[in-house]
């Protein structure tokens, strides 16, 4: 009993000696003190669940991981990646559901021709190194080795995914792509819906590009004990590396709750301190569909810079609350 707010949470630790562990980066002193009983599931670092990783022999000589076919897989329990594929042509996953990792759930790096026609679910993951973040679905170029022609993820379909308690960080991630459709995400307990971002690799950078997502239901964290992020962000972190736009990104309709800016934990910061429900910088063509907020925070829309060519067919927002003196539907920047 006792220190129940630790329940279906996640959290690293360190331990201190048989008997006794501390919390890491968890400020517990509001906690109700713990007495005895419960149970904990613990995981080990640097252990991964599938892990296939390109052999080399000189910059530009890769091995590709070629027609792999992991569909129906369960992957629990790992703490680092639960899926982490590197370099792979015509990977098939339907169906597969990844869950209780500390990094990431899946992460594919330069992904070529992957296909999913089933059911992704990746959920329970963070908090990753020094207690934060925590990606749930994560697509990017090869970065951790020096190869100066990694290609972008490209030509990757997936019918639906869902991710939920990933509140430490980013459910569907991407870091750089090209020609990729989801068909529905949907999301529970997550500080970012979804990511799109430009990414380095190889020394270069990789926009964006081509991307689309028929329809979505997300839902944020609560933010009693978690930061609220954007349902939708691009590129709002960080300004892109180099001068590559993010270009013909196509949302459908749907409905997004508690997203916006609202900072409780303070680890992740915004180009402008602020955020929004929806974030976009550096970006030529946007199109979006029928949008709903409910239950939002601080901003609806932030234009924030380089922003060219959006569309929107219809907002319709409900309860947006004030966070600190910001309380509007849009802001758009001096160059959008």
């Amino acid at each position: 009993t006792g220190m129940t707010e630790l329940n279906n949470r996640m959290a690293v630790i360190t331990v201190t000696d048989p008997d006794t562990f501390t919390l890491d980066g968890i400020d517990s002193s509001g906690y109700t003190t713990y007495t005895s009983g419960g149970t904990f599931n613990f995981l080990r670092l640097n252990h991964f669940g599938i892990y296939g990783r390109l052999t080399t022999t000189g910059p530009t000589v890769v091995t590709w991981i070629d027609s792999l076919d992991i569909s129906g897989m369960n992957v629990s329990g790992f703490g680092e990646d639960g899926i982490r594929l590197d370099w792979t042509r015509l990977l098939r996953m339907d169906d597969v559901d990844v869950g209780d990792c500390a990094y990431a759930g899946i992460l594919l790096l330069s992904a070529q021709s992957m296909r999913s026609s089933g059911n992704v679910v990746v959920h329970h993951i963070g908090p990753g190194s020094g207690g934060v973040y925590g990606f749930g679905f994560a697509f990017s170029r090869d970065l951790t080795l020096s190869t100066t022609d990694a290609p972008v993820p490209q030509r990757n379909h997936i019918s639906s995914v869902y991710c939920y308690d990933i509140p430490y960080y980013v459910g569907f991630d991407m870091h750089s792509s090209d020609s990729m459709s989801v068909g529905h995400l949907k999301t529970r307990n997550v500080h970012f819906g979804c990511n799109i971002e430009a990414g380095s690799g190889g020394g270069s950078v990789g926009s964006v590009t081509n991307f689309s997502l028929g329809s979505f239901d997300l839902e944020g964290c609560d933010p009693t004990y978690h930061d609220i992020g954007p349902g939708f962000a691009i590129d709002a972190v960080s300004v892109s590396p180099g001068t590559e736009d993010n270009k013909g990104i196509s949302i459908g309709s749907g409905v997004m709750k508690r997203h916006g800016a609202k900072s409780v934990a303070g680890f992740v910061t915004y180009l402008d301190s602020i955020g929004a429900a929806i974030f976009v910088n550096q970006v030529k063509g946007l199109s979006l569909g029928n949008i709903q907020m409910v239950d939002c925070y601080g901003r609806g829309f932030n234009f924030y810079d380089k922003v060219e060519g959006v569309s929107v067919s219809s907002v319709t927002c409900v309860d947006l609350a004030a966070v600190s003196t910001y309380q509007e539907m849009f802001k758009i920047g001096a160059n959008a």
